[in-house]
């Protein structure tokens, strides 16, 4: 690639030796001279020159307006004074606008070392300058994953106590509109009254260098509002210096969703009635307490297994298609099963089976909620027996109380024949017999009501 450099010199004979000088370079050049301000500030534009070579005194103007015309087209292009003699002012000056060096034109052999340090210097600042824009990029790319990371991130100055940066998360989390609501906070602001002790110590051990694994702590908003967080802390060194970095998250609804998952479970093992649960093949994953206490088989005994183990051959296969074709809808199904425990014994459930969707509403699972209703189904033939024989009793109550008429009419005209009649006469012993047969049928009738009032009672 050829080197562009723009000569500014208004004398041919001092034009020529700097070119004779520059072939020292060893590369191919191209030129541009020009001898006034006009055509500096067009050829500069369009040449777009990789060096600057000007003489500092002309008739019109000096090397300070020929770098003033340079500068404002671009800035880091290598600007070398090339004089008969400057004063140390004038040179002064030159450099301060930004000349990077001057050569004596009585001294042209230095010419090429002097470009070559100017290149070299380019280099370097531009370097420099893609080191400071690479670095600017990470900082801008690492305080946008910060600003946008899901957890909370503050740094703390262990020093003056305070918060030295917040990310957008941390500032959501401490009810602050903007991250800068926190900066030069005193971080133990932020801490609950009955936490204080323990993570101020927590603190002062991890900037001494000792490590701890996360840990829950109880913590406060700008607006006072307390929550739970994981926090988890470390040391960073910054320009020599030790700060705490924490990254924290609010937990505060994770931590009540876990104890009401608690609860639940209670409710679940200590509760009153059988529960069952098996995958979507009817394979026991679990039984809770009571589930034990009425069939007699742990855990262990039935898991994976099938609840068929319960079969007593009771229960009708007409119950078990009708359950299954409807659990299998998705449907909620509802019945009685006649079962039997690990012992032997029958036992009466009523049965509520219904089956358990995913995210994207396939059946993964089947629940079974079961009472025992043993000693209700007891209680109910209790009844209905009891009930028969109430109404067997009235019924005989009712039979009894017109037989006992007949009867009575029977033996008051047997008693009032019998006292009329001779004893030889030979209706006595008939009308007798009559008598004796009435007395043991009305005997039998107070037998009857008898019975028939105590099952009414009853």
């Amino acid at each position: 690639m050829n080197l562009k450099i723009l000569i500014v010199e208004d004398i041919p004979s001092d034009v020529e030796l700097i070119k004779s000088e520059l072939k020292k370079l060893n590369q191919e050049i191209l030129y541009r001279i020009v001898d006034n301000l006009d055509d500096l500030s067009k050829v500069i534009r369009r040449f777009n020159p990789d060096l600057v070579l000007t003489n500092y005194i002309f008739p019109d103007f000096t090397g300070i307006d020929v770098i003033k015309k340079v500068r404002e087209y671009k800035e880091k292009i290598p600007i070398i004074i090339i004089t008969d003699s400057i004063d140390e002012l004038a040179a002064f000056e030159c450099m301060k606008l930004d000349a990077w060096d001057y050569v004596p034109k009585d001294c042209l052999t230095r010419l090429i070392f002097s470009i070559n340090s100017a290149f070299e210097r380019k280099k370097l600042i531009e370097e420099k300058e893609k080191a400071i824009e690479l670095l600017r990029e990470s900082e801008e790319s690492l305080k946008s994953i910060l600003d946008t990371a899901p957890v909370g991130i503050i740094v703390y100055n262990p020093i003056n106590g305070k918060i030295i940066y917040a990310n957008r998360r941390a500032a959501e989390i401490g009810d602050a509109d903007t991250p800068e609501e926190l900066i030069n906070k005193p971080l133990y602001n932020f801490i609950a009254k009955e936490n204080f002790e323990y993570v101020k110590e927590r603190i002062e051990r991890i900037i001494t260098g000792e490590r701890f694994p996360p840990a829950i702590e109880k913590l406060v908003t700008l607006k006072g509002r307390e929550f739970y967080a994981q926090v988890n802390s470390t040391v960073i060194t910054l320009q020599g210096e030790k700060f705490l970095i924490a990254v924290f998250e609010d937990i505060t609804e994770k931590i009540k969703a876990e104890q009401d998952i608690i609860k639940l479970s209670q409710v679940i093992e200590q509760g009153p009635i059988s529960i069952i649960i098996t995958d979507i093949k009817g394979n026991i994953e679990y039984v809770n307490k009571k589930f034990t206490e009425i069939s007699g088989y742990n855990f262990d005994e039935v898991k994976g297994k099938n609840p068929r183990i319960l079969k007593s051959g009771q229960t009708s296969v007409k119950t078990y298609e009708e359950l299954w074709n409807t659990i299998l809808k998705g449907n909620v199904w509802e019945g009685e099963f006649i079962n039997k425990d690990k012992f032997g014994n029958i036992y009466y459930e009523k049965a509520l089976i219904s089956p358990i969707f995913n995210e994207k509403g396939e059946i993964v699972n089947f629940v079974g909620l079961k009472e025992d209703i043993t000693e209700k189904k007891l209680l109910q033939e209790q009844l209905l027996h009891a009930q028969k024989m109430e109404a067997i009793g009235k019924l005989a109550s009712g039979i009894a109380h017109d037989f006992n008429n007949l009867l009575t009419i029977i033996n008051g005209y047997c008693e009032l024949i019998l006292s009329t009649i001779d004893e030889n006469d030979p209706l006595f012993s008939k009308i007798q017999r009559i008598y004796e047969a009435g007395k043991k049928g009305a005997n039998l009738v107070d037998q009857i009501l008898a019975y028939s009032r105590k099952q009414i009672r009853n």
